[in-house]
């Protein structure tokens, strides 16, 4: 599957490095229920928190916009 919003890509990597949704707002000093939203694209991600996600992540905040089509953990694989 090629994900195609930030929201799919986000869950796609948190899924990959077994994080759960609880765990990954903590982490991103965020709620739960954030990270679903933003996931199924009910809220938008400011800056901050996207360049935050993408160094949880290992990827770039080009790649969760769709600005590149691999992530450089997945050229890797």
């Amino acid at each position: 599957m090629d994900p195609s919003s930030l929201g799919d890509r986000i869950r796609l990597l948190r899924k990959k490095h077994r994080i759960t949704q609880e765990e990954f707002g903590n982490i991103l000093h965020v709620s739960k229920s954030m990270v679903s939203d933003i996931e199924h694209g009910r809220r938008r991600v400011h800056a901050e928190l996207l360049r935050d996600i993408a160094d949880v992540l290992g990827v770039s905040t080009d790649y969760l916009l769709g600005r590149l089509e691999a992530s450089a953990s997945q050229e890797s694989d």
